[in-house]
Formats: structure tokens, sequence, C-alpha cells
């Protein structure tokens, strides 16, 4: 997710297509996409692994939890990064 924001950004500035006037609102878009998908695969693979905690893990469902948070925050952050750093530098 970092990666395709970075390039989105860094292809918009080169073509002109992103100035200063709307810098922030593809921010805003880069990162509620990133959020988005970060939540979405979060609760998918979450749901999965809680679901078969049990049986095939022999662990507790509480790792699903665990699980789908780190990659929500891992996909979000990488987002944030990825959209930013183009920008700054």
């Amino acid at each position: 997710m970092g990666l395709q924001g970075a390039t989105v950004i860094v292809r918009g500035l080169a073509t002109g297509d992103i100035k200063d006037d709307n810098i922030l609102t593809v921010l805003k878009s880069e990162l509620l996409v990133g959020v988005s998908n970060g939540l979405i695969f979060g609760i998918l693979c979450g749901s999965v692994i809680a679901l078969t905690a049990n049986t095939l893990l022999q662990s507790s469902p509480l790792l699903g939890m665990v699980v789908g948070m780190g990659i929500f925050l891992a996909v979000s952050i990488a987002s944030l990064i990825g959209s930013s750093a183009p920008v700054f530098f």
C-alpha cells in the first residue's frame, strides 16, 4: 500500500496533476484508501484466524484480533508514510 501511494503521488507531481491547491485532497484520498484496505484485510484475516485458532493452532481466538489489528495498523501506516514521503521530500 505504501508503494502504491508513493507511485500515485510521484506520478501526479511529475505530470502536474497534483498542485499545491489539491495536494491535501489527494493525500486524504490515498490515506482513506489505505485505511479502508487495512480494515478490510484486517477483519478478513483476523476473522479467519479467530475461527480456526482453537482447532488448527491450539491457541486462543484472541490471536485473530491481534493479527487483524496488526494488519490494519501495518497497512494504514504504510499508506500514510508512502503517500506523504514524496510530498515532504
